[in-house]
């Protein structure tokens, strides 16, 4: 009876954890259908709070990250909270967003770093490619690119030590 007036109790409170643990506790000991109904409320609203906080603990990361100029860990941190609540608008419309700036800064930073490699500027171009790294780390024609810079950068310097 304690256990089942520790819940209610904790309900009307909105301590919606301790209601969970005492209707839990009491419902082991003597089950019924009103107990077991309370359990599930609280159960439901403890994990919309948990997934709640969840949320913005995840958007303030993504912040971060975005304002850091990392957007690689801007994209997994949006991917993280739509993997949580798939239909957040916010987290959406970010994302979609993020997806174009994505590929508008990779596009301009590719060109200017194939400029600089065809101009014989090599240490500038794999710079160049090495940044765009944090932007999308998984993107092959950049991993092709820092490839080749790294080689054709290898052969220079051992050229150079070999004049010396």
């Amino acid at each position: 009876g304690h256990l089942l007036d520790c819940g209610v109790q904790s309900m009307t409170e909105k301590n919606y954890g301790q209601a969970e643990e005492c209707l839990e506790l009491s419902n082991q000991l003597v089950a019924g259908v009103e107990k077991q109904a309370m359990l599930d409320k609280a159960r439901s609203i403890r994990k919309q709070q948990d997934d709640k906080r969840r949320s913005e603990q995840i958007m303030l990361a993504y912040q971060q990250a975005y304002t850091a100029g990392n957007l690689a860990d801007a994209q997994a941190q949006l991917n993280a909270l739509l993997a949580l609540t798939p239909d957040h608008v916010q987290a959406l419309a970010l994302r979609d967003q993020l997806k174009s700036e994505i590929k508008l800064k990779m596009e301009k930073n590719l060109d200017e770093a194939r400029n600089l490699y065809s101009q014989g500027k090599i240490t500038e171009s794999l710079a160049i490619c090495n940044s765009l790294m944090l932007v999308d780390p998984k993107n092959e024609e950049l991993l092709a690119m820092i490839s080749r810079a790294g080689k054709v950068n290898k052969n220079i310097e051992k050229l150079s030590k070999t004049k010396k």
